[in-house]
C-alpha cells in the first residue's frame, strides 16, 4: 500500500509520543520514552492535547486534492484512533489499571524477561527500566486510592483476584528478570551491574508485598457494599455510552444491543438443536450437555491430552489457509498451557503476540479444572486465537511496514475480535469441524450472545450479579469459576469490551454477505479477505466504507 511518507512520519511520531493506558498497548510494550509505562493523569491530559492537534493535521491532509482513496481510508482510521485517545483521557478515573484484564504488569514483566541485551548500552537501558518498577507500582496503588475517594471502587471479590495476581508476579531466585538466568545473553553483567539488578528485583518483590498489604488491609476500609456495574456509579451511564462507541464503532443504545443478544441467543440455540438431531438424539440442549459430561465426550484427563487436542486442530487448519488467503504471516504460532500460578487469574486463556526475540505468537490456555471443563469448543478457540484469527490478522498487518504504526499495532476490539469470531466460522467452511466441533463452536457463540445481554444488563439495566450469573449458568456451559470471572470482566474490568465479539462478527458476516450478493460470480474470497485485512485494525464504520469501495471496484 502506498501512503505518502509525510503522512506516515507525522502519524508515527504522534504514535510514539503518546502512551495508551489500555490492554492492547500493554501486550506490545515498547518502553517509549524509556519508561515501563505511564498511567498518570498528566499523561492522559497530554494525550488529549496531542490527539486534538493530530486531528487538525489529518483534517488538513484530507482536504488535499491529490489524496488517494487508500490514504483517505488510512487517515480516517488514524482520526478514529485520536478520538479514542481523547475518550480515554476524558474518562481517566473510570478505568482500573490493576484488575486481571486491564493491568500491564504481567505483559511488562514478560517483555523485560525477553528484552534483547546485545551491548553494554542495552544492559544499562534494561537496568533503568527494571529500577522503575517500585515507583510505577506505587503510582498504580495511588490511582486506585484516588479512584476510591471518587466513589469508583473495586468490589471485594475483584480485590481478591487483584491480590492473587500480584502474588503471582513475585520473583523467584531463577527469575529471568535477572538476565544471567536466560539462555543466549551475549553481554555478561559486570559485578556492579549484577548487584544493582539483584537489588532492583528485591525492591520489586518488596513493593509487591507492600501493595498486597495495603490493598488487603486498607482498601475500602469501611467495607462499603459495592454494586458492580456502571449504572450504579455517578457518571457511569455516560461513560458506558462512550465505551459502546469504543467497542462497537457505532453509537448504539444498550437496549438495542441487549435485544440483539437475546435474539441471537435463540438463533444459536436452534442451530445446536439441529446438530443434536443430526447426531440421532432427542435431547434438549441441557440434556445433551449432561450426556456429554456423563460420557466424558470432549473431556481430557491430563494436560498432555489437552495439549494434543489443541495441536491437532492447528494441524488441520494450516493446509487449508491457501484456499482462503493470498498471504500468510511469516511468524509461526503455537498453543501452550498457562503456568499453574496464573490459572486463577484468567477465564480460559489469551493470545500473546511475538515480542522481543520471540519468533512465534502463543495462545496460552488454561488447563485448570480438567475434570469439570468440557473442551468441546477447542477447535473454535484455536481458529479464533490463532489461525486464521488473532495470530493471522495481527501479524499480517504488523509485517507490513508501509502502513502507519496506528494501523499496524493498535487493537480495535470490534474489528479484531469480530474478525476472530468470523474466523471461527471460516474454519467450518474449511472443513475443520466435525459435528461435535461445530456444536462446540455454537457452545462458544452462546457465551458471546450472552455477553451482549449480560454486559448491557449489568452496566445499563440494573442487573444484579446474581441475575447475571444465573442467566449465564442457564444459557452456557461455563463453569461457576468461568462465570465468576466473566461477569467481573463485564461489570468492573472492561465494561462494554465484551460487546465487541458478537457484534463485530455479525458485522463481518454482514459485509461478506453484501459483497457476495452484489458481486455474485465476481466474488473471490481470497481477494475479499485481503481487502478486509490490509488496512489493519479498522473501526467497523470505516471498514464498512472499505468494503463498499471494494464492491465498487469489482462490480
Amino acid at each position: 500500500m502506498k501512503i505518502r511518507e509525510e503522512f506516515r512520519k507525522e502519524l508515527d511520531g504522534y504514535y510514539h509520543r503518546i502512551h495508551i493506558n489500555d490492554f492492547s498497548s500493554f501486550i506490545k510494550s515498547d518502553f517509549r520514552e524509556g519508561q515501563l509505562f505511564d498511567l498518570s493523569e498528566e499523561r492522559a491530559k497530554k494525550n488529549i492535547r496531542e490527539s486534538e492537534e493530530m486531528i487538525g493535521k489529518i483534517h488538513t491532509w484530507s482536504e488535499s486534492s491529490d489524496i488517494t482513496w487508500e490514504e483517505r481510508a488510512v487517515l480516517e482510521i488514524c482520526r478514529d484512533f485520536c478520538e479514542y485517545n481523547i475518550r480515554n483521557g476524558k474518562y481517566y478515573w473510570y478505568k482500573f489499571n490493576l484488575t486481571h484484564n486491564t493491568t500491564p504488569l504481567p505483559y511488562v514483566v514478560k517483555r523485560l524477561e525477553t528484552y534483547s541485551i546485545e551491548t553494554r548500552e542495552d544492559l544499562e537501558r534494561y537496568e533503568t527500566l527494571l529500577s522503575q518498577f517500585p515507583q510505577k507500582l506505587k503510582e498504580m496503588l495511588w490511582k486506585l486510592k484516588e479512584q476510591e475517594s471518587r466513589g469508583i471502587v473495586l468490589p471485594d471479590e475483584q480485590v481478591e483476584i487483584v491480590i492473587r495476581l500480584l502474588e503471582s508476579l513475585r520473583c523467584r531466585q531463577d527469575t529471568k528478570l535477572q538476565p544471567w538466568n536466560r539462555e543466549g545473553i551475549k553481554v555478561p553483567a559486570p559485578k556492579a551491574a549484577k548487584e544493582r539488578i539483584e537489588k532492583a528485583v528485591i525492591q520489586f518483590n518488596d513493593t509487591l508485598e507492600w501493595m498486597i498489604g495495603e490493598i488487603r488491609d486498607r482498601y475500602n476500609a469501611e467495607h462499603k457494599r459495592i454494586l458492580p456495574g456502571l449504572c450504579h456509579m455517578n457518571g457511569g451511564e455516560e461513560y458506558y455510552r462512550s465505551q459502546i462507541v469504543t467497542y462497537t464503532s457505532y453509537p448504539l443504545k444498550p437496549e438495542e444491543l441487549h435485544a440483539l443478544g437475546l435474539e441471537n441467543l435463540k438463533i444459536t440455540q436452534d442451530k445446536m438443536r439441529r446438530i443434536i438431531q443430526k447426531l440421532g438424539m432427542t435431547y434438549d440442549i441441557q440434556e445433551f450437555g449432561e450426556y456429554l459430561k456423563k460420557n466424558r465426550i470432549c473431556f481430557d484427563n491430563t494436560p498432555e491430552e489437552l495439549k494434543r487436542r489443541f495441536d491437532t486442530v492447528q494441524r488441520k487448519i494450516e493446509p487449508e489457509l491457501c484456499r482462503f488467503f493470498l498471504r500468510q504471516p511469516k511468524a509461526g504460532c503455537r498453543c501452550q498451557a498457562l503456568p499453574k500460578s496464573k490459572e486463577g487469574t484468567t477465564s480460559w486463556g489469551y493470545y500473546s503476540v511475538p515480542i522481543g526475540e520471540e519468533k512465534e505468537g502463543v495462545f496460552y490456555y488454561s488447563a485448570a479444572e480438567l475434570e469439570r471443563r468440557s473442551q468441546i469448543r477447542t477447535a473454535a478457540i484455536v481458529a479464533h486465537e490463532l489461525l486464521p484469527g488473532h495470530h493471522f490478522q495481527t501479524n499480517l498487518i504488523a509485517e507490513d511496514e508501509s502502513l502507519p504504526l496506528i494501523c499496524r499495532e493498535h487493537f480495535n476490539t470490534a474489528y479484531a475480535d469480530g474478525w476472530a469470531e468470523y474466523a471461527a466460522d471460516l474454519a467450518g467452511e474449511m472443513g475443520v469441524y466435525d459435528l461435535y466441533d461445530l456444536y462446540g463452536r455454537y457452545v462458544w457463540d452462546l457465551v458471546l450472545c450472552c455477553r451482549l445481554a449480560v454486559d448491557t444488563g449489568l452496566n445499563a439495566m440494573g442487573w444484579s450479579m446474581e441475575k447475571a450469573r444465573s442467566f449465564m449458568k442457564e444459557n452456557t456451559n461455563l463453569t461457576e469459576t468461568e462465570i465468576h470471572m466473566e461477569t467481573l470482566r463485564y461489570s468492573v474490568d472492561m465494561p462494554a469490551q465484551a460487546l465487541a465479539y458478537k457484534y463485530g462478527s455479525l458485522k463481518m458476516h454482514e459485509f461478506r454477505e453484501r459483497s457476495q450478493r452484489i458481486l455474485k460470480d465476481r466474488f473471490d474470497v481470497r481477494a475479499y479477505h485481503e481487502e478486509i485485512l490490509r488496512y489493519g485494525s479498522a473501526p467497523l464504520h470505516i471498514l464498512e466504507k472499505i468494503v463498499d469501495h471494494y464492491i465498487k471496484i469489482y462490480s
